[in-house]
């Protein structure tokens, strides 16, 4: 993904917060979302469509380049809480490819559970609007993005092409998905919620978070729930499944 957008131009300082508002003005977060699409399109035809598990390839690639843009933020989101909301975001790229990307698995031709719906139509659809209206929201945003749908995400869909290819059987690649929701997805996103809380309760007066706290709340309530939800489910998943599973 972040190859297919250096080389179409949209490099990670171009699709900065400022370079982006200077350029296309109000329309700057539906430019990036098409660019991500674009890319999305590209990685389909070239790589995805000539694996045995497309869906799970190519969001296995918009996954990596989540992480690859969101993760610089993480640590300076989780080492001070009160300012996590505060300033702009250095990138929006990680919003725009999760936009993408599950408006793709809509509109690309896959088969959808009702699951899917929900997840694409509450979560994705609600929160990716929240980060675009909440133009100072720090690297708040990044955080979430990099656990909601970076690399605990982006792992278990890299075993899921290895199931696919006979690579890895379906009860390891339980067995680590449940590990990862429960150790590393679920935290992550607790973390993001509490540093929503941490930042409209005690930080700058000033940040989107301290100005707009029901909606802060309805996000970290949505964020929380996203969370707790897939942990429950894999882990509920994994313990009728694998006989053999116990941590």
């Amino acid at each position: 993904m972040a190859v297919v957008l250096n080389a179409t131009g949209l490099t990670h300082d171009y699709l900065s917060p400022l370079a982006m508002k200077e350029t296309f003005g109000q329309y700057r977060h539906a430019v990036g979302c098409v660019a991500a699409f674009l890319a999305l399109i590209v990685l389909d035809v070239v790589i995805a469509r000539n694996t045995k598990a497309r869906w799970m390839a190519l969001h296995t690639l918009a996954n990596a380049a989540v992480c690859l843009f969101s993760w610089p933020e993480v640590s300076r989101a989780a080492e001070d809480p009160l300012n996590s909301c505060s300033g702009p975001a250095p990138t929006y790229v990680p919003a725009y490819i999760i936009c993408a990307v599950h408006f793709y698995h809509l509109v690309g031709g896959f088969k959808l559970t009702l699951d899917d719906w929900v997840h694409h139509c509450v979560f994705v659809t609600y929160i990716g609007a929240a980060c675009f209206a909440f133009e100072e929201s720090g690297p708040l945003v990044n955080l979430i993005a990099f656990f909601m749908c970076g690399l605990p995400g982006g792992l278990d869909y890299m075993m899921l092409v290895l199931v696919k290819h006979g690579v890895l059987t379906s009860q390891t690649e339980k067995s680590w998905n449940s590990r990862i929701n429960v150790w590393l997805r679920s935290p992550g996103l607790l973390l993001a919620a509490y540093c929503m809380f941490v930042a409209t309760r005690s930080g700058p007066t000033h940040t989107p978070c301290a100005q707009h706290p029901i909606k802060t709340a309805i996000n970290a309530m949505l964020i929380f729930s996203n969370a707790q939800y897939y942990m429950q489910k894999v882990t509920g998943n994994t313990y009728r499944k694998v006989q053999a599973f116990n941590s």
